[in-house]
């Protein structure tokens, strides 16, 4: 079981392009649980990879995936 930093996302329901950037909700939710999550009409989860750049002393930043609610803008 590992818990994953939720985001959510408005994006533009025909053609899935995200509007804006995604935001942390301040909440962690249990991948095993997240996976079994069903979309519905309004929302669709799913799970993204979220990148930190380095810094200039050379660290190469961090990946991690990420669980994302993307809320569906008409």
């Amino acid at each position: 079981m590992k818990n994953l930093r939720h985001f959510t996302v408005t994006a533009d329901r025909v053609t899935c392009e995200w509007i804006g950037t995604p935001h942390f909700t301040g909440r962690y939710v249990d991948s095993a649980e997240w996976v079994k999550m069903a979309d519905t009409d309004a929302e669709h989860y799913d799970a993204f990879e979220r990148f930190e750049q380095g810094d200039e002393c050379g660290s190469y930043g961090t990946r991690e995936t990420c669980a994302i609610t993307v809320v569906w803008q008409d």
